[in-house]
């Protein structure tokens, strides 16, 4: 038997690198978890990526708070927070945006009897996304030389898409330096009330909501950190009146005062019929006042007879005048 030489072959360690398996919220990009192959029962996107960040954070090494899955030129990678906001291209279709209460990374309050809308950016949203409370220093897409896109806010009216009434454009930037921007929607009143309004959106974030409050006192943006701020239902008499009607005191009478000359441009047309409830029981009814029409408009005062202490009470109309609103003030009588 011939005793022939074989060659052996040693099996070399692979030069092949670990693709981790990030999985992550496509919407703001917040790390869900970190696996080593694809699981079906984990329903969000995944990246596979070879960075040691993605396995310090399967080995509980560091904190997948304080990483991101961002798109950059050259696809999505994992990036760690820090002074850089990433904008995402607006989405290509309209998204009606929903009332709440909570507070969602851009907030819009209708204030509907002071006739200003406020558009505010959640403060914990930029924490999530640099680890900063204010914007100070921030870049924005650094990779397209700062290009993005604006936020575009679709006025349209209540349950009727069809009825288009004005578009707002914000600047990102200028709202994240500022963290809230106030409107003045008094030029509205002839068209509808902000208690009618829906917003339509292309969004660049990924919550959005509406916010409904009487009357203005202080931002709502201050109101997270302010926990002073008090809300009142009747504002204080101020040089400029934003409400449709005034309730004037004159010693122990009342008196219905017009904050407008022409009622058509109030969409008022016929008599309005006002109803007196009890401000801390709106199921009771305390009396009602019919305004004549040819009462209405033009500042005219419309005398209420009453015993009652109207400053204490609330006041309700039919449907039909649902975009009037209220103020009382007292006057002296030299």
């Amino acid at each position: 038997m011939s005793l022939q030489p074989t060659l052996l072959k040693t099996k070399s360690a692979s030069n092949t690198p670990t693709k981790w398996c990030v999985y992550f919220d496509e919407e703001n990009g917040d790390v869900i978890t970190v696996t080593n192959k694809p699981k079906d029962t984990i329903q969000y996107p995944f990246l596979r990526s070879i960075s040691e960040d993605a396995k310090r954070i399967l080995m509980g090494e560091i904190d997948p708070k304080k990483f991101a899955v961002v798109e950059l030129t050259d696809g999505y990678q994992l990036i760690e927070r820090n002074d850089v906001i990433r904008i995402k291209q607006a989405e290509n279709f309209l998204t009606n945006i929903p009332v709440t209460k909570n507070n969602s990374d851009i907030n819009i309050v209708f204030y509907v009897n002071s006739w200003k809308m406020e558009v505010n950016f959640n403060q914990e949203t930029l924490y999530k996304m640099t680890g900063r409370r204010q914007y100070r220093g921030v870049s924005i897409n650094p990779e397209t030389n700062g290009v993005y896109d604006k936020i575009v806010l679709y006025l349209i009216k209540e349950n009727d898409p069809n009825f288009f009434i004005d578009t707002i454009e914000i600047d990102p930037v200028q709202l994240l330096t500022e963290g809230f921007l106030m409107y003045d929607m008094s030029s509205l009143r002839n068209i509808c009330g902000l208690g009618e309004i829906n917003v339509l959106t292309k969004k660049i974030f990924k919550d959005y909501g509406i916010k409904r409050k009487g009357y203005f006192v202080n931002a709502d943006f201050s109101s997270r950190h302010d926990k002073k701020r008090n809300e009142i239902r009747l504002p204080p008499k101020q040089d400029l009146v934003n409400t449709t009607f005034t309730i004037v005191k004159r010693d122990d009478s009342y008196w219905l005062r017009s904050n407008f000359s022409n009622p058509h441009e109030s969409q008022i047309y016929t008599d309005v019929n006002l109803y007196v409830i009890d401000k801390n029981n709106p199921n009771r009814l305390i009396e009602p006042f019919t305004i004549p029409v040819n009462e209405i408009g033009y500042n005219k005062e419309f005398y209420l007879s009453t015993s009652e202490h109207l400053e204490k009470c609330s006041f309700i109309a039919k449907d039909d005048f649902k975009n009037i609103s209220f103020d009382i003030q007292t006057e002296e009588l030299l």
